[in-house]
Parts: structure tokens; sequence; C-alpha cells
């Protein structure tokens, strides 16, 4: 299940985030082959001025991991303008997949 709980209220957690921009949370660590060697270079493919991505150090940002339940890494979650997570992608996700997600919550 999806938790929908919106960024916006904890932007104590990610102080960086504002309302008004598409974001990918990329939850990773660096221990992780799958993080550095799949996921990044999807996500530097993919990052324009209208998407903004927040690497996340899964191992240090214990809050941020217990709020969106991330077990694993990588792990990646599109979130609307508003700060609503809407898909949460757990293991390696391929651009065309992230490129839909994007297209859905744009809509």
């Amino acid at each position: 299940m999806v938790d929908r709980t919106a960024i916006k209220t904890n932007q104590d957690l990610l102080p960086s985030w504002r309302p008004g921009k598409y974001s990918i949370l990329f939850f990773k660590s660096d221990f992780c082959t799958q993080c550095l060697n799949l996921q990044k270079p999807v996500l530097n493919n993919i990052q324009t001025k209208n998407i903004s991505i927040y690497t996340i150090d899964a191992p240090s940002a214990e809050t941020l991991t217990k709020k969106f339940r991330i077990r694993s890494v990588p792990t990646t979650i599109v979130v609307n303008n508003q700060g609503q997570a809407k898909y949460i992608n757990r293991g390696f996700v391929n651009e065309k997949i992230l490129l839909e997600q994007l297209q859905q919550v744009v809509k």
C-alpha cells in the first residue's frame, strides 16, 4: 500500500522540498551496487527542470526510511507537486516505467 502522507507536512525531514515541483525520492546506500550502477544513471537521464530528484542515504535517514517504510535499496518514490507519494518502487526500476509514472502524476 502506498503511503500518501504529504512531504510538505514534514519539511523538517526534507528541508529542500518545495510545493509545486514533481519529485523523485531516491533511497540508496553506498554499499548498493544496483543503486550506483543502475538506478543512479536512469535518474540522471530523466532529470529535468520540472523534476527534482532527492538522493537519500537510507542508513543515515532513519526518520524518512521509517516514514516511507523503506526496507530495501534502491527504492524510488514518485511524488506529485503537492508532496504526496504516488508510486513506490522497491528495487531497480527502469527509465520507461519511471517516465510512465511521472506522466500519470502530471495528469
